[in-house]
């Protein structure tokens, strides 16, 4: 499991249909949060009230509380893997490859590094 928070339901609603046909009505909602620092707890909770004059409880542009959820990240994966064979299927530049482990990202030339767990190929 684990906590899927307001910057990253933001990222997954940025790319079209993802959020609201392979994600949306997954996962718990979280409402209230404890972080123990030793015996002191600091507690915060989020509510549909809209909390905007409250610094750093909701959106300061949009006023929104933040959304927050505990999800298996094995099923957003696969909601991911879904999404980009659903829509993706049909692009040359896309290639799934299970049973692969990547090894290394170059970002500035804009290439990964594979290797098959199987063959041991890179």
């Amino acid at each position: 499991m684990l906590g899927l928070a307001d910057h990253g339901m933001d990222a997954i609603k940025s790319i079209p249909e993802l959020y609201e046909n392979y994600v949306k009505g997954q996962g718990i909602r979280v409402t209230q949060f404890d972080i123990y620092l030793g015996k002191k707890c600091i507690s915060s909770t989020v509510d549909d009230v809209d909390n905007s004059k409250i610094k750093g409880v909701s959106d300061e542009k949009t006023g929104v509380p933040p959304e927050g959820y505990i999800v298996d990240r094995n099923f957003i994966v696969a909601s991911l893997a879904r999404y980009l064979r659903e829509t993706h299927s049909d692009d040359e530049n896309y290639h799934a490859m299970y049973q692969n482990k990547c090894m290394f990202v170059d970002y500035e030339k804009k290439r990964v590094l594979v290797r098959d767990v199987q063959s041991d190929e890179e």
